[in-house]
């Protein structure tokens, strides 16, 4: 196995895990959860909920995505090996123009799936990680409120 094929491959596990991660814990939290009646530790334990379920959400969002994106990677592999493969003449001029035309139709396609990959990953990250600092947080708060 290739390097890049190794680092798709732990990436890909990566992906599905974080999704799993927040609807797990998200899961968890809903079913464990006591609100203490105190505001600031109920606000942030409902909020954590949320979030991870958003979370998990973007996380299914972007695995929709990823099939398209390489699809269109392939698409344009195969058109511009295609184009390698004509010779540069009268005859092949149009193919090759239509080749090339296909090829720059389909690559401002890729690049707007992928931005919006990258924006969902990285809300995603963000979500997941403020929902276990808010769920920490609703936790703690819960505890100190019970001990005193």
């Amino acid at each position: 196995m290739s390097n890049i094929k190794a680092a798709q491959d732990v990436h890909h596990k990566l992906e599905f895990y974080l999704v799993a991660v927040a609807f797990t814990t998200a899961a968890f939290a809903i079913q464990t959860g006591r609100f203490s009646g105190f505001v600031i530790g109920d606000a942030a334990e409902a909020l954590s909920w949320v979030l991870l379920v958003a979370s998990g959400i973007l996380g299914l969002l972007r695995l929709e995505y990823i099939p398209v994106a390489y699809r269109l990677h392939h698409y344009i592999q195969v058109q511009e090996q295609s184009l390698n493969q004509h010779e540069d003449n009268d005859e092949q001029h149009n193919a090759i123009a239509a080749l090339k035309a296909q090829v720059a139709e389909t690559e401002p396609k890729l690049k707007e799936i992928e931005g919006k990959n990258q924006a969902r990953y990285a809300w995603q990250k963000r979500l997941l990680v403020i929902g276990f600092g808010l769920l920490l947080v609703a936790r703690v708060v819960a505890q100190i409120i019970a001990h005193y």
